[in-house]
């Protein structure tokens, strides 16, 4: 019997699962591929990490999650965090920045407003911006080692006292006051659940009658050389909203583009669309 069974070892699974067992809880993480791997969305070498948002809940978690990076980096010796800053481009009317701005505000964040020549002026080489179009300077935000710290995280659990099944598939939830799972492995059964399986989360919600409205895609990200290594090492995190949206797309779309630390002489861009 398991205080709590976590299923999916990814980011979500495994900080809900590095927090329960930090509290004493006898914890089971399963997960049905062989770990580390990366069918999901949290293998990488590098994330960014915002500290403003127009939703004020997601805007707190953003700046508490800080606090909680930088106490795993302590916890496993690792160095996880790299300040980079972030950059917001955007077109008329702003509303994206305009709310970011607002978010610093409240929060009393470092940041500034740039206008397409300033942002030119102080990032030469770095992107560019047309007329019109201005940017929202966001200091003191940092990436984040993804692969290490879902490493760092895997190992702080199994510090603690959890337990790690790999390879497992569950294969049904049966929920009461005491919940059961069953793996193609074995039956187990637990005080509490935590499901946190990303894109496998239909599978084992339609059969308990939730049906969440997801839809699967794959995020196809590019490598370019820089012109002279090194050129963009120091450069701000970019997240470009002022690129056109392809014809018939209604869903939130920008670019982006990462500092060359991933892989040295490589800057990695991209595109982001959905909700």
């Amino acid at each position: 019997m398991y205080d709590c069974i976590v299923v999916g070892a990814g980011i979500i699974g495994a900080c809900a699962a590095y927090d329960l067992v930090k509290k004493g809880k006898k914890t089971l993480v399963i997960d049905q591929f062989p770990l580390p791997h990366s069918r999901g969305s949290s293998h990488g070498p590098i994330r960014t990490l915002s500290l403003t948002h127009k939703n004020p809940t997601f805007e707190r978690m953003g700046l508490d999650s800080f606090s909680m990076w930088k106490h795993l980096e302590v916890e496993s010796n690792t160095k996880l965090l790299r300040k980079t800053g972030t950059i917001y481009i955007e077109k008329y009317p702003f509303a994206d920045i305009e709310r970011r701005e607002q978010s610093a505000i409240r929060n009393g964040l470092n940041y500034a407003m740039l206008s397409s020549s300033q942002v030119r002026q102080i990032f030469p080489g770095l992107i560019e911006v047309p007329e019109g179009q201005r940017g929202y300077y966001e200091k003191d935000t940092q990436t984040l080692k993804a692969d290490k710290a879902m490493a760092c995280l895997h190992e702080q659990i199994k510090v603690h006292g959890g337990t790690f099944h790999d390879e497992e598939k569950v294969e049904a939830v049966i929920p009461g006051n005491i919940v059961t799972i069953r793996t193609n492995k074995g039956t187990y059964t637990s005080r509490s659940l935590i499901l946190a399986p990303g894109s496998w989360a239909s599978q084992l919600l339609q059969p308990l009658g939730v049906n969440p409205p997801i839809r699967i895609s794959r995020a196809t990200v590019c490598y370019w050389k820089e012109p002279t290594p090194g050129l963009t090492i120091d450069y701000p995190v970019i997240l470009d909203r002022g690129v056109d949206r392809p014809k018939g797309l209604k869903e939130v779309f920008f670019g982006y583009a990462f500092p060359s630390d991933e892989y040295p002489g490589l800057r990695k861009i991209g595109v982001h669309y959905g909700h």
